[in-house]
């Protein structure tokens, strides 16, 4: 017909329908035991997994990928909040109470949640002889087949110690060292830290004041409003 494209039958492969007004139906594209609609992409149905389920209108239920998704999401609310009963989290993401209580006391039994600790605002309370908190470096030399764990393990032992890193850059260790005050904490490093073999040499740097912890800041104490008094 003149002016009308030609109709390039020989491109049509065999055994595929040609309709007016359309692309060929590629009939032959469809995987054997795969159900084809009209108006849409074939449904494959063989790609579903045997015994994964299927939900109309959602992809296969991934019970383990949902699972672990939720007890991260619960780790991050107890870090939070370590109040968050079972009931108010299981509200939060949508699942059930005793999913939630599965999961804590697996988490508790697997050692990743260890215990619930309250954030004190020490500063509001403070008083003279409530405690020095102190971070000391700590240079040491490694032992031979076991690096720094072995002097890390013997001094993370130490009662005065409540936490201890490994760092990289210009020492090995950094802990910190809480005592009842200034001439303990000193005591504790000449005495027991300073005195251990393959230790080579300690900095340490007294907390003076605290402005933010973990995350949280902490509300500092109201100063006194009233007028000083001059005698």
């Amino acid at each position: 017909m003149c002016g009308a494209p030609f109709e390039l039958d020989m491109i049509t492969p065999p055994g595929v329908k040609k309709r007016a007004g359309r692309l060929p139906e590629l009939d032959m594209i469809t995987p054997p035991g795969v159900k084809k609609r009209a108006g849409r992409l074939p449904e494959l149905d063989m790609i579903t997994p045997p015994g994964v389920k299927k939900r109309a209108g959602r992809l296969p239920e991934l019970d383990n990928i949902n699972r672990r998704y939720d007890m991260n999401e619960i780790l991050e609310i107890l870090e939070k909040n370590a109040r968050a009963t079972p009931e108010e989290i299981a509200k939060m993401l949508d699942i059930t109470p005793a999913s939630v209580k599965n999961s804590i006391k697996k988490l508790e039994k697997e050692g990743v949640i260890l215990k619930y600790k309250t954030i004190i605002n020490k500063e509001i309370i403070r008083e003279e002889d409530s405690g020095v908190r102190a971070l000391i470096e700590v240079r040491v030399t490694p032992q031979k087949n076991v690096g720094f764990e072995a002097i890390a393990e013997r001094i993370y032992q130490f009662p005065e110690v409540t936490s201890c890193y490994l760092m990289s850059g210009a020492y090995d260790l950094l802990i910190v060292v809480e005592g009842s005050n200034i001439q303990k904490v000193a005591s504790f490093v000449a005495e027991k830290l300073s005195s251990m073999e393959n230790v080579r040499g300690t900095a340490t740097h007294f907390i003076l004041k605290k402005y933010k912890e973990d995350g949280d800041i902490l509300k500092q104490p109201q100063s006194s409003k009233r007028p000083a008094i001059t005698l």
